[in-house]
Order: structure tokens, then C-alpha cells, then sequence
């Protein structure tokens, strides 16, 4: 970050370590590494940025705004894709963080994704703000 001044946001890559039983996993990440493929993913709805791993430049967050607290859900996604309307953002080609999976987690669980209204409301918020991205 402090020899990539222009970069608001950089995550990395990471491995899902251990599933809900705390067994060891193999299973390797596939995040895009560059800006384009990262904006290609914010716009099919998926976060390409793993939120454990990601580091920010303070000044350019604070200039967006930081996070959107009105938000209920997807505070996260909502930054990044604000950041990258404005900033470069990335990911490095370097494993930096484990995730732990099991099947009742928000996001990868076996049931998968159940918003209620308010979280319905964050992706209808986030995807509009997707689709002014450029590129």
C-alpha cells in the first residue's frame, strides 16, 4: 500500500481452511486478481474481495464516506464497489488468510442466501451503485 498510493483497497487471496466439523480443507480460492476482473465479478452481484484479507488507504475511505451505515447488511460490498468508482482497488496473487465454511454461515452456507427486506433493500443499493461503475 505504500508503494501504490493510487490504490484504495487491496485484498488477497485465501484458502478455506476448515469446514464446520474444523477438518482441514484443500478447497483454494479463485478471486480475480485485476481491476477489470474485479469489476467484471461486482457486476454478475459477487464480492471479489475477501473481506479478511482486505487493507485500505484511510484517507481515500474516509473521502467516500466509509462505510455506508444505513446499510443492515453487505456494508462491505457497498464500500468496495464505492471505492472502485473512484480508486483503484485490487487483489495480490498471495495467500494471506484462512476462512473457516460451515453450512449455517450467510454466505457460503448450505442454505444459502435468505435476505429479509432490509437485506433486499442493501443489494437493490449496492447494484445500483454497480451499475454506474465505468469499465
Amino acid at each position: 500500500m505504500l508503494r501504490h498510493r493510487d490504490v484504495a483497497i487491496v485484498g488477497s487471496r485465501y484458502r478455506t481452511y476448515i469446514d464446520e466439523n474444523g477438518d482441514l480443507t484443500g478447497n483454494e480460492d479463485v478471486e480475480p486478481m485485476s481491476f477489470r476482473e474485479i469489476i467484471s465479478k461486482f457486476r454478475t452481484g459477487y464480492n471479489a474481495l475477501f473481506h479478511s484479507s482486505v487493507m485500505f488507504n484511510k484517507e481515500m475511505i474516509l473521502e467516500i464516506g466509509g462505510y455506508d451505515e444505513s446499510l443492515a447488511y453487505l456494508e462491505d460490498f457497498d464500500l468496495y464497489v464505492r471505492a472502485a468508482a473512484r480508486f483503484e482497488i485490487g487483489n495480490i496473487d498471495e495467500r494471506l488468510s484462512l476462512k473457516r465454511i460451515h453450512e449455517r454461515q450467510f454466505f457460503g452456507g448450505r442454505h444459502g442466501i435468505h435476505f429479509g427486506p432490509e437485506g433486499e433493500h442493501a443489494m437493490n443499493i449496492v447494484r445500483g451503485r454497480i451499475a454506474l461503475l465505468a469499465g
